[in-house]
């Protein structure tokens, strides 16, 4: 009896090599931070994905595999979703990948075609960008502030000089006119002008962080009550200010007439904010700034800080008008009721001051100042 033997032993070791080879890649995708995803160019199917992806998709694995890539679209911020044959390469494009939930996420993504068992496959790596648009955004805004504030500065100087030479020119012409001379009542007028517009200047200065600052050490919660005082006598009746002031409150350095004029501004926005009357409320608290905080809003410092809340029940802001607050000259108000300058003065003021403000705001549901001044170091 014949038997033909054959040596399998080579093959045996191949296959086992193979398993090997295929835990090891499998452990390598797993581990990798970036989502990545295999998707077959004929179907368009996704026929794999590394749990990071999954992650980013919001669905479990089974769901997302056999789906169509579609369904996760990268599209461009047009809401485009890029075309891809057989020939073409999409590197490092910036996409918007849509979760199974709707919510959107900036990513980098990139696209190769690759060959799996003799058919075309697309390769796709994508990481998550969403954060790190955010604090570019962050930090570009603050370097137009900067920009404008420098500009709006110089301006402010040369215009000041300009209206303290009218301003000369009619008070002049004033004393050499009897009171009742018809030419009093026009002259007047100019003066007022320009003692209005010497006011803007001077908004102007204090955002451009071209005035003096006195500083010493402040008792935040003293000086909320003593503008409290004022606001109750002069802001509408309809609208109720109440004081959450906690008696442990640490000192700030900080120039008590620019303080003022950050609570007044804030109260004036607020109070036209609330046309048929609502609640204004003022909050103090000791804060610690970490570096969590600092990663998430561009221009913070890590320390401690005394915070100042201030809180409306008014109309709110919708992310497009909140992008542009503290810009100045930016205003929704009427003609002649708003200069636009109010916030871009409280904002340089607090930059001054090396704090920090933020503005949180809904329409429907009022807004939300919060300031960080650092605490007064100890002599």
């Amino acid at each position: 009896m014949n038997f033909n033997l054959i040596n399998i032993t080579e093959k045996m070791l191949s296959g086992k090599d193979l398993k090997e080879h295929e835990h090891y890649l499998k452990t390598i995708l797993d581990s990798v931070q970036a989502g990545i995803i295999i998707v077959d160019l004929k179907t368009r199917k996704i026929v794999e994905a590394n749990p990071a992806a999954i992650k980013m998709m919001g669905e479990p694995k089974e769901k997302v595999l056999g789906s169509l890539c579609h369904k996760y679209a990268c599209m461009t911020e047009a809401n485009q979703c890029p075309v891809i044959d057989s020939d073409q390469h999409i590197d490092n494009s910036e996409r918007i990948l849509q979760k199974a939930n709707g919510e959107r996420l900036n990513i980098i993504k990139t696209t190769t075609k690759i060959m799996i068992q003799g058919k075309e496959h697309l390769l796709e790596s994508f990481i998550d960008i969403t954060e790190k648009k955010k604090l570019e955004a962050q930090l570009r805004h603050s370097q137009k502030m900067e920009a404008v504030g420098t500009l709006a500065g110089g301006i402010a100087h040369d215009f000041n000089n300009i209206l303290q030479i009218i301003s000369g020119s009619v008070q002049l012409m004033l004393v050499e006119k009897s009171p009742d001379d018809p030419d009093c009542n026009a002259l007047e007028i100019i003066e007022k002008s320009v003692q209005r517009a010497c006011d803007l200047t001077k908004q102007l200065l204090i955002y451009g962080k071209q005035v003096e600052t006195k500083f010493r050490t402040v008792d935040l919660n003293q000086e909320l009550l003593n503008v409290s005082n004022l606001l109750e006598r002069t802001i509408l009746k309809t609208i109720h200010i109440e004081l959450d002031l906690p008696e442990n409150i640490k000192t700030i350095e900080a120039d008590p007439s620019q303080l003022e004029q950050i609570i007044l501004n804030l109260a004036i926005n607020a109070k036209d904010a609330m046309p048929d009357g609502g609640e204004l409320v003022f909050q103090t608290g000791n804060k610690t700034i970490d570096k969590e905080f600092c990663k998430a809003h561009p221009g913070a410092n890590t320390g401690e800080y005394v915070l100042l809340s201030v809180s409306d029940s008014g109309l709110g802001m919708d992310k497009e008008i909140l992008e542009h607050i503290f810009e100045p000259f930016y205003t929704t108000k009427e003609m002649e009721k708003g200069t636009g300058l109010g916030l871009a003065m409280v904002y340089s003021i607090v930059k001054s001051h090396g704090g920090y403000i933020i503005c949180d705001s809904m329409p429907g549901y009022g807004t939300t100042f919060k300031i960080y001044f650092p605490v007064a170091v100890p002599c």
